[in-house]
């Protein structure tokens, strides 16, 4: 399957913008490389799919020239991620005026990963929280298209419902590492059941997701 269109689909706002600076300015290494990166994203839980390179180096008008030293410089930085930054991330720090790059041990996270979803067997989950389980479900499929949410830089409400429901059922979600959080594969499942009878005024008490059993309190 080429997947081209799929991203034409999901990345308007990157290739408008970047379509946008060519009539006032034209953009920079930096302005082309951080577009392909927000670009890569759309590779999260749609692993079998394929971004179409061509179609990527001259929509953002790339030359022919160039064009390796990207795919290159990418690459690098994967197997630099991959391999020195595995148990550890980069963070900015400043000593006397003086910024630094400094590593920081990752936390492990409870191990709850989207393919290998642990629950508890049957789960009890108030009707409140299954409430913003449904909005975060809603927000992370259909508006953020995949793209985990940012716990720490990011103080909205639907963020201040994830950090409740992680501490209550942290089944639901899981962690990459690096400061992003998503729903399990479990947890999408419940928040889309969830929609399907808040839609159809539905009223229930219990679902079943799998061999599981949720008893709404």
């Amino acid at each position: 399957m080429n997947y081209s269109e799929f991203l034409d689909e999901e990345e308007p706002e990157y290739l408008s913008k970047q379509h946008s600076r060519k009539v006032s300015q034209k953009p920079t290494k930096f302005d082309t490389l951080r577009t392909i990166l927000k670009i890569l994203h759309i590779f999260h839980n749609k692993y079998d799919k394929k971004l179409n390179l061509e179609k990527l180096f001259n929509t953002l008008a790339i030359p022919s020239q160039e064009r390796e030293k990207y795919l290159t410089l990418i690459l690098e930085f994967q197997e630099l991620f991959r391999t020195t930054f595995h148990s550890h991330s980069l963070t900015i720090k400043e000593i006397n005026s003086t910024r630094y790059l400094v590593c920081k041990k990752f936390k492990k996270p409870p191990q709850y990963d989207v393919k290998n979803t642990h629950h508890p067997g049957d789960i009890k989950i108030s009707s409140e929280d299954l409430s913003s389980l449904n909005d975060i479900v809603y927000m992370f499929t259909n508006v953020r298209r995949g793209k985990g949410f940012d716990l720490k830089q990011d103080s909205s409400e639907i963020v201040k419902a994830i950090k409740t429901l992680r501490k209550n059922h942290p089944y639901l979600f899981f962690s990459n590492g690096h400061g992003y959080v998503y729903p399990t594969e479990f947890g999408v499942k419940l928040g889309e059941k969830t929609n399907t009878y808040l839609k159809s005024n539905r009223p229930f008490d219990t679902l079943e997701i799998e061999d599981c059993t949720i008893i709404i309190e």
